[in-house]
């Protein structure tokens, strides 16, 4: 006696990404394992039953990687059995821009001077993508400067969840041999 095998057809929960806060972009799969060119035409499938995609993420769910699960229960097709390969929804970080703001000034006078705050009103968000329920948890501030000029202020310790923070060039400026922080 002869036994032909079923081919295997492999659904694949298609792998994609989003940014924190949208909402789930639509779930796709793909299908692969069809022989002699066939496909969902010409070997349709057999009942009602379709592939489900579902994920756990939602809108404000944490920056991370989820499942994408694919369920094929009662999907059929003659001369193939079906296999489910589960993908990933990836959810980046949301940018954010902080900036600290100038608000002293200091006259050259040869010696070093620091500055360091870790409270609002000190930075401001810039271009804020900041969500309505999201609140920036700390920030601190620092810098330090010997002679007159420009001098980088730096960003530290910038806590913002589910936020890819980047520090939005701030500078002290040099103004009549004086210089902002």
């Amino acid at each position: 006696s002869l036994t032909v095998a079923a081919a295997t057809l492999t659904f694949t929960a298609v792998d994609t990404f989003k940014m924190y806060g949208e909402a789930n972009p639509p779930l796709r799969y793909t299908i692969t394992g069809f022989v002699h060119g066939e496909d969902t035409t010409s070997a349709p499938y057999i009942g009602s039953a379709r592939p489900v995609l579902a994920t756990g993420a939602e809108t404000t769910s944490p920056a991370g990687t989820y499942p994408i699960n694919i369920d094929l229960t009662d999907v059929q097709f003659q001369n193939y059995s079906v296999v489910p390969q589960n993908g990933t929804l990836k959810i980046n970080r949301r940018p954010l821009t902080i900036q600290a703001l100038s608000v002293d000034h200091i006259t050259y006078d040869g010696a070093q001077h620091t500055w360091q705050e870790s409270e609002a009103p000190h930075y401001q968000l810039v271009e804020s993508d900041l969500l309505e329920h999201d609140t920036v948890t700390s920030v601190f501030i620092a810098g330090a400067r010997t002679i007159a000029g420009v001098t980088q202020i730096e960003l530290n310790n910038v806590l913002v969840n589910h936020y890819e923070v980047n520090d939005g060039d701030t500078t002290w400026t040099d103004v009549t041999q004086s210089y902002e922080m």
